[in-house]
């Protein structure tokens, strides 16, 4: 009862499920409770007695249209969000800790804190953080774990995002900056001729290529949703590489228009130079600001500004103008550069596992929590372990010198099963064991390898966000046509559990053996009533 807060519709539901399905299997969800929460009770009663979900999405829409921004905007914070946490929110305001972001919270939480503001005979401390007798430090206003959950689904990216950076100040843990810009920022990419502007005949800025696909964000905001100071290596597998002064922007992915028809979707990396702080407020992320200028321009010359660099010539070096006459003769074919291929240009040295200093930035950044941190220490260390028992006689190593978490391909041929599954569809990625059985020993099936990272999404019911033909291969920045097609799913990342926090956030490929097709979930006043990752994100 505890862990639904007491509420009796919850506890009317989830008696219903334990009914039908068990105690244990209950217990084991009860954290995703708007998705296990639905259905099993009156069905004769209103539509907002049916769900969980619904109830709290009925009760939300009884607020005023103030009372619903706090309560988007204070789901950010982690645990209760208290008298005490106003408080300290509102003198950090008046210190002049925070921005304008957090003194337009401040505003709707004034009526709170004047109502409550101790009189004068009693001492600041008897409300602000110190409970009366007999009570729990806090319990007055005290947020329920469903509420929380209900208000962070209500709430949009860049409530979320800027409420989080202010929720780190107010504990003491304001985020790392870059260059004067933190995780959370909301920042406007410059015009394209400013840009263009700084670009060497390489169309880069600090060895870093601003691409022909990058044009159409110029003038735009977003939000900072990375702070790129390392990044893993993928040409050359060199490891975890040193970035500076580079960031990732939400939902700012690079659509291949230049490179051929690329679908590899990449998080595109953006210099800090490349940005400006956001003026004024905005719609949210990736509202139009200044000037923009459409990739369309890279075909009309008359468009193209008086810069260092033009936008035709991005084009060239897209297609490898840059490379060599005879790289292109002995290949036969276009090889082309992005950001992806020239990367190892771009970064700068390697960061080996033991360099405590990378942890300690992940956190403050804000780009890992301290016990994903630890996580990936613990797992790194012990997955090194793992690596150098290999010299070892078979009987001393643990699970087979395998690293962890652990895998075992079983399959001698891949199997091969084809769904033809289209952009909108909905799937659910089979359990571990099954997708095992279709991997061979290097944990590959048709040539695709499946990655630890992808174990998290098993079992959930995810959207189909496009499907995969044709990659470039980073190393020799060939057009790669797959002959077992692939597709990549909404939300579905690489999260960097075990690779030490990389926030390049690739997207996963997925053999469509590894999928079973199912029906749309059921929603429920907006909500999704299947557990799972849902949507059309990143």
């Amino acid at each position: 009862m505890a862990r639904l807060d007491g509420l009796p519709l919850a506890i009317e539901l989830a008696a219903a499920r334990a009914e039908a399905h068990g105690a244990l299997p209950v217990l084991d969800r009860i954290d995703d409770r708007f998705a296990l929460l639905t259905g099993g009770g009156d069905r004769l009663a209103p539509g907002r007695q049916r769900s969980l979900a619904a109830t709290m999405e009925w009760s939300y829409l009884l607020l005023d249209e103030r009372e619903q921004q706090v309560f988007r905007q204070v789901s950010a914070f982690p645990g209760p969000f208290t008298l005490e946490r106003a408080g300290r929110l509102r003198r950090a305001v008046n210190d002049g800790d925070l921005g304008a972001d957090a003194e337009q919270l401040c505003l709707l939480l004034d009526p709170l804190l004047d109502l409550f503001d101790p009189p004068h005979n009693q001492p600041a401390g008897d409300v602000f953080g110190r409970a009366a007798p007999g009570e729990r430090p806090g319990k007055r206003f005290r947020r329920p774990a469903r509420r929380r959950q209900c208000a962070q689904s209500r709430a949009d990216a860049s409530a979320t995002s800027r409420t989080d950076k202010e929720c780190a100040v107010v504990v003491g843990n304001r985020p790392k900056t870059v260059d004067g810009f933190a995780l959370g920022d909301l920042v406007e990419i410059r015009s394209a001729e400013e840009i263009l502007a700084g670009l060497d005949s390489r169309g880069e800025h600090g060895s870093l290529q601003f691409m022909p696909e990058m044009l159409q964000y110029c003038g735009r905001t977003f939000r900072i949703d990375k702070i790129a100071g390392k990044t893993c290596d993928t040409v050359n597998w060199s490891g975890m590489r040193e970035m500076q002064n580079t960031v990732h922007l939400a939902d700012v992915r690079c659509d291949g228009q230049a490179h051929g028809g690329c679908q590899a979707g990449c998080f595109i990396y953006w210099k800090t130079s490349w940005l400006k702080p956001a003026t004024g407020n905005s719609a949210g992320s990736g509202a139009p600001g200044a000037r923009t200028l459409p990739i369309a321009a890279v075909t009309q010359p008359e468009a193209a500004p008086r810069a260092a660099c033009t936008p035709q010539r991005l084009a060239e070096v897209a297609h490898g103008g840059c490379r060599p006459a005879a790289e292109h003769a002995e290949a036969g074919e276009t090889l082309y550069s992005c950001q992806a291929t020239e990367l190892p240009r771009a970064v700068g040295r390697v960061i080996p596992m033991r360099d405590a200093r990378q942890y300690v930035n992940d956190v403050r950044y804000g780009n890992a929590s301290v016990w994903s941190a630890v996580r990936g220490i613990l797992v790194g260390a012990f997955n090194q372990f793992q690596d150098r028992s290999l010299k070892l006689p078979a009987r001393l190593r643990i699970r087979g010198g395998n690293r962890y978490p652990f895998l075992s391909g079983t399959a001698t041929k891949g199997p091969v099963e084809k769904l033809d599954l289209q952009p909108g569809e909905w799937v659910r990625v089979k359990s571990a064991e099954e997708i095992e059985k279709t991997l061979n020993s290097n944990y590959r099936n048709r040539g695709l390898y499946f990655d630890r990272e992808m174990l998290r999404y098993c079992g959930k019911v995810v959207q189909v966000r496009h499907r995969v033909n044709q990659i470039i291969d980073e190393p020799t920045g060939k057009m790669i046509t797959m002959k077992t097609p692939c597709v990549i799913l909404s939300n579905v990342v690489c999260m960097a559990d075990f690779h030490r926090s990389c926030p390049r956030k690739i997207y996963a490929y997925w053999r469509e053996i590894w999928l079973e097709r199912v029906p749309e979930p059921v929603r429920t006043d907006g909500f999704v009533a299947a557990g799972g990752v849902a949507g059309n994100g990143q």
